[in-house]
């Protein structure tokens, strides 16, 4: 493109440019044709990694230990006979600081099929008359 003179030369250049940002998809206004990002934040955010179970090996692991885990305390729960040895199970295993993790967690509470969440969850209610997480 040819410009008249100088002035309109400066005018083109000084003309804002709309983009939207590559990561956020944030409406941008620049001077500059090649700005990408809205922000420092963006231009970060965008080059990390996504780090979850379908792009880790290693949270894919550890997700599945975790419900492997829940699955087989779900297990031993039902291998107990009478409603006085479960029970006692129950409370043992509410007790236990390492299981918090496994009776407090949204998704298992919240989840359609039933777990040992969630038996731990009515266990408290019919026992003391508080939610689980009340509890801890």
């Amino acid at each position: 493109m040819a410009y008249a003179n100088q002035t309109d030369f400066i005018e083109a250049l000084s003309t804002p440019v709309e983009k939207l940002c590559k990561h956020c998809d944030k409406k941008i206004t620049s001077k500059r044709s090649t700005k990408v990002f809205c922000s420092d934040n963006c231009r970060k955010n965008n080059s990390r990694p996504i780090q979850n179970a379908q792009s880790s090996p290693a949270k894919a692991r550890e997700q599945m230990e975790y419900f492997d885990r829940v699955n087989y305390s779900y297990e031993l729960y039902l291998d107990n006979r009478t409603q006085e040895q479960r029970d006692e199970w129950i409370q043992a295993y509410i007790d236990n600081p390492t299981t918090k993790k496994i009776v407090c967690n949204p998704a298992l509470l919240n989840a359609k099929t039933i777990n040992i969440a969630k038996i731990a969850h009515r266990y408290v209610m019919k026992t003391y008359g508080v939610s689980i997480k009340d509890y801890y």
